[in-house]
């Protein structure tokens, strides 16, 4: 007898296995992130941060049941670029407001330096062409010279403020001031003049 017939007729068939992982089963079914994903992707157009938080948590649900999600993960990069650009945007805000008033904050300070330290005659070679035609500078030094005797001086900035109207610049700049008799606000008013900031007018309010 052939040994190999009989080793043949004898042993029983076997079936084939399927090893199938956890992760493959869940995977047939619904992805539990995917909704709640798309709501993250809107989000994330209109509200960036909470967009951001949405589209994570739906990506974190879609991993754990294993699911990827494609609308998730865009969610969280447009979320991210997008608050990226307002930030950069309101950057470049803050640094062009602040150097729109840098020059004409600067004129304002030097004119009171110069008011406070009783330098009169400089102060006055800082005042507008409308303002000289008005006041001479023995005026000047006559209208202001109770208020150096008076020991005015400039403190902290309370606002300021640029415009342009009629093609005409102006500045607003207020400060808290002191004196022997007490605090004061100060405002004083600048007009550009080819290109110069010149002060045409200068208030105070005592306090």
């Amino acid at each position: 007898m052939d040994d190999n017939k009989v080793v043949s007729e004898t042993m029983e068939p076997v079936e084939p296995t399927v090893s199938v992982t956890p992760q493959a089963v869940q995977s047939v079914g619904e992805n539990p992130g995917k909704t709640l994903g798309v709501i993250g992707l809107v989000l994330a157009i209109f509200l960036p941060l909470i967009g951001l938080v949405v589209s994570i948590i739906a990506k974190s649900k879609s991993k754990k049941a294993g699911f990827k999600n494609g609308p998730a993960l865009a969610g969280i990069i447009i979320s991210i670029v997008l608050m990226l650009l307002s930030i950069a945007a309101v950057t470049l805000v803050i640094v062009t407001a602040a150097n729109v008033i840098k020059a004409p904050l600067a004129a304002s300070n030097s004119f009171m330096d110069n008011l406070s330290s009783n330098n009169l005659s400089v102060a006055y070679t800082s005042t507008s062409e409308g303002f000289q035609k008005g006041y001479t500078e023995e005026e000047f030094i006559e209208v202001f010279t109770p208020a150096v005797e008076a020991g005015l001086k400039k403190g902290s900035v309370i606002s300021s403020d640029v415009s342009t109207e009629n093609g005409v610049t102006n500045a607003t700049i207020v400060y808290k001031a002191t004196a022997s008799d007490g605090n004061y606000k100060l405002t004083v008013e600048l007009t550009k003049e080819n290109d110069t900031w010149r002060v045409v007018n200068i208030t105070s309010t005592k306090q």
